[in-house]
């Protein structure tokens, strides 16, 4: 939120799309503690990456670049399906708590810039 109100003077289209995403960018807030681990972490991801680029790396060559594209698909279809039929990252049972229809934190743009405007300082 005090991002937001800092971007705003020299950066309004930023702040603006900062102000839109902000639902989804504290998502993460909402999960329950028991996933700060999964959440921290960009393990996940580092062991995609590696595995991506193992497979690349046994091709060799490509022709062109949707070649390395339909790989790269292929690769992440697959992982994909692992992941929803075996090795869950979050289990169903702790994702029950969540609900995506009451945000924690609701952020009305126009109220902290009107705010922000009268000089008003907002916790965020």
């Amino acid at each position: 939120m005090r991002s937001i109100l800092a971007l705003q003077p020299r950066f309004s289209k930023v702040a603006d799309m900062l102000a839109q995403a902000e639902p989804d960018l504290l998502a993460h807030i909402d999960f329950p503690t028991t996933h700060s681990r999964q959440l921290r972490s960009t393990n996940g991801l580092e062991r995609l990456n590696r595995e991506v680029a193992r497979r690349k790396h046994v091709v060799g060559i490509f022709p062109h670049r949707d070649s390395v594209l339909r790989l790269t698909g292929a690769l992440l279809a697959e992982q994909d399906d692992e992941r929803t039929t075996s090795r869950r990252y979050f289990s169903v049972e702790s994702m029950s708590p969540i609900r995506a229809d009451t945000p924690r934190f609701p952020f009305n743009p126009e109220h902290a810039l009107s705010a922000a405007a009268k000089g008003v300082a907002l916790a965020g």
